[in-house]
């Protein structure tokens, strides 16, 4: 009898926490087996409590990838003070994959996968304001989706069994839902929130009760959370990720076929994931990769309709668009400028705040780009404006011609600085934009500008083409010194491909051009060249009077910068004849000259860094291997940022002719196996050979 009673006043307890909504059966529970702890009668090992939750089941089968982002978004749910941030947005384009890696996560702590006892969760609440999803079929409504806070208060109560929320009126619900939110550790996920109507969530979630955590997943960027972004997913993943949906969709894809989808995506896993639907449905994969460029495709409106109503008729816009010419990247100056938003800093600067703040941009420093979904989006909307596309390339065009400047005179030319190498792959866009669209000058400025830039980054095959391009168009457009010029520079390269009779033929029609047009910088350009071509024959008495000559009309100039450059190729033409003195004196009056030079344009400081390369093959004969090894060591910073490859690759080598005499063979390998590296990708063959015995001397292979 005693027992039924004890069972009734339990029964009776319970019930009466229940009604005045303070505890839930677990807690309950909880302190009845605490209180009996001390007891001496045996307790029976049980499970009292399981983990309240409403999780959905994950629609992706396995999950693919994300392995970064999974570990700093449950480092930053560990509790307090391990992590300080109450509420973590996911933030990305639509189809990045945000829902599905709050879900992994939150199914992760409900398995208990990888989490400390002391990390997990008492409650996992879901809720969604989804309104549509993205099929194979098409878009479709969900029938079921949050708009306000009193909505996310109903799923709070419902999965915490709390009817005390939804019985306690408008005034009180709010102190009821907080209360009930610090009996136990709770996580708590809004998917979607940019969809969400009611401010008051906002308000709520800067509030958040302690020790709830928050995930929010967000097309846009919010101001109370600490932020974890999505952009495509690496090669490796997605291509894993593809592999699995071909399965579930019985569609077949070949390896190549998987790269394509990739590029065109950008990683996306929505978009991989739709496109092998349609496939699955009978669609090919050209006409799946067609969809993927059109505005109007399902994919398209389901990833930027929303975001794009919001920007339409706004700077914003404008600016979305004008990154749409860039092949790769553009700087904020840039976009300004484009968008003709030059002037109003202001108005620049907002706009492109509130396209990051959309997940339409990612920003790195100071500079933005398109996830390629984004971009072809974006090309499409400039297709259907062919006004506004004009206008804005013609901005575009005049911007990138002005980050170099035009060639002030034929032998060198001054760019206002280097960071315009940034902008090397949109320089080749606007190339081929220019000859469709432009003009003449357009064509050769950009030409000139993006011929230095495949020098610093080691493309001298596509130089060629360049210039090989913009010659033609020079000679039929009736341009006779940029003619010349384009002459030279494809002499330039012929002669270190080894090609001595082409590099003849090309300075040969530069220095007849110069001289017709009277152009005695230009004379004193290719007399430098030609002697160039002449010494790297043997034929050294006829180099010497080209540098002869050089040298006089560089003085008849008063031009020390010319004076330098031939210079510096006397000093070469003596250093291969053994008159080691000689050669010394010439390159030193140019590394004097040189270092003297307080504030020298980028040109200025590429003769200095490039004779102090000259001055250690002079001191590789004289035997002062550690003198010339040091020189090398200057010179090179400069060349691996700045200047070209192939002066990278030469350092390189005489670094490593230097090690080999000072017994440092292991160095020696190494610095010799990269100057292969470059001779090779650059075309250098007489330099190969060269290279390739030494790495045979030192008994060695390059891996």
């Amino acid at each position: 009898m005693f027992e039924l009673l004890g069972a009734a006043a339990g029964v009776g307890a319970l019930l009466y926490m229940a009604f005045i909504g303070q505890h839930t059966l677990r807690d309950w529970w909880s302190a009845r087996k605490q209180k009996n702890s001390n007891s001496t009668a045996p307790v029976q090992s049980e499970k009292f409590h399981e983990l309240l939750h409403n999780l959905p089941n994950p629609e992706y089968g396995q999950f693919v990838g994300r392995d970064v982002e999974l570990k700093e978004l449950m480092r930053q749910l560990c509790p307090y003070p391990h992590s300080q941030h109450a509420v973590i947005t996911i933030d990305g384009v639509g189809g990045i994959g945000k829902s599905a890696l709050a879900l992994e996560v939150a199914h992760r702590y409900l398995r208990r996968e990888g989490v400390a006892s002391d990390e997990c969760f008492d409650a996992i609440i879901w809720t969604s304001a989804k309104q549509t999803v993205l099929t194979a079929e098409g878009i479709q409504a969900k029938k079921y989706a949050l708009r306000t806070l009193r909505d996310i208060f109903n799923m709070v109560a419902t999965t915490l069994e709390r009817e005390d929320i939804n019985n306690a009126d408008d005034e009180q619900r709010s102190n009821v839902i907080r209360k009930a939110l610090t009996l136990q550790r709770t996580l708590l996920i809004i998917d979607n929130l940019e969809t969400v109507d009611d401010e008051a969530v906002l308000e709520f979630l800067r509030d958040l009760p302690a020790p709830t955590k928050a995930i929010v997943t967000t097309r846009h960027r919010i101001d109370v959370a600490y932020p974890i972004r999505l952009k495509g997913m690496p090669k490796d993943d997605a291509i894993l990720l593809m592999q699995q949906e071909c399965k579930k969709k019985n569609a077949n894809m070949s390896p190549d076929q998987m790269l394509i989808l990739y590029e065109r995506t950008g990683g996306v896993p929505l978009a991989m994931v739709w496109s092998i639907a349609k496939m699955g449905l009978g669609y090919s994969i050209e006409s799946v990769i067609a969809k993927l460029g059109e505005p109007s495709s399902d994919i398209a409106r389901f990833c930027f309709e929303d975001a794009g109503s919001m920007i339409r008729g706004k700077e914003a816009h404008t600016l979305l668009l004008a990154l749409g010419l860039f092949a790769t990247n553009g700087s904020r100056e840039a976009l300004g400028e484009t968008a003709g938003l030059g002037k109003n800093v202001i108005g620049r600067d907002e706009g492109l705040v509130l396209l990051e703040k959309l997940s339409l941009v990612n920003k790195s420093g100071d500079r933005f780009s398109l996830l390629p979904l984004t971009k072809s989006y974006v090309i499409g909307e400039l297709a259907a404006d062919q006004m506004l596309k004009k206008t804005l390339a013609r901005r575009w065009l005049d911007y990138l011609k002005t980050l170099c400047g035009d060639p002030q005179v034929a032998f060198f030319w001054r760019w206002k600085n280097d960071e315009f190498i940034e902008d090397g792959p949109n320089l080749l866009a606007a190339i081929d934009y220019a000859y469709e669209n432009g003009n003449a000058e357009d064509v050769f400025i950009l030409t000139f500008s993006a011929t230095h830039y495949c020098d610093v980054v080691g493309l001298w095959f596509e130089k060629y083409e360049l210039s090989k391009r913009a010659l033609s168009l020079a000679r039929t457009s009736g341009n006779p010194r940029t003619a010349a010029r384009f002459f030279g520079d494809m002499g330039w390269l012929s002669q270190h491909w080894g090609k001595y009779d082409r590099a003849q033929e090309e300075f040969d029609e530069s220095h007849q051009i110069f001289r017709s047009l009277e152009d005695q910088e230009g004379i004193c350009s290719t007399v430098h060249f030609l002697s160039v071509v002449a010494r790297k024959r043997g034929h050294f008495e006829k180099a010497e009077k080209f540098c002869q000559e050089g040298l006089g009309v560089a003085n008849e100039l008063n031009s020390d910068h010319l004076r330098a450059k031939v210079k510096s190729e006397y000093g070469k033409l003596m250093r291969d004849m053994n008159e080691l003195d000689k050669a010394w004196e010439y390159l030193n009056d140019v590394k004097n000259w040189g270092e003297s030079l307080v504030a020298g344009t980028p040109k200025d400081e590429n003769i200095t860094a490039g004779v102090w390369g000259h001055l250690a093959a002079v001191a590789i004969k004289r035997g002062e291997h550690q003198l010339a090894y040091d020189l090398c060591i200057k010179s090179l910073p400069f060349f691996e940022q700045k200047g070209t490859k192939s002066f990278v690759a030469t350092l390189k080598h005489r670094m490593a002719i230097a090690e080999v005499a000072m017994g440092r063979k292991k160095d020696a390998l190494k610095n010799a196996c990269e100057a292969l590296y470059w001779y090779k990708r650059l075309g250098m063959a007489p330099d190969v050979t060269i290279v390739e015995a030494l790495i045979a001397k030192l008994g060695a292979t390059c891996t």
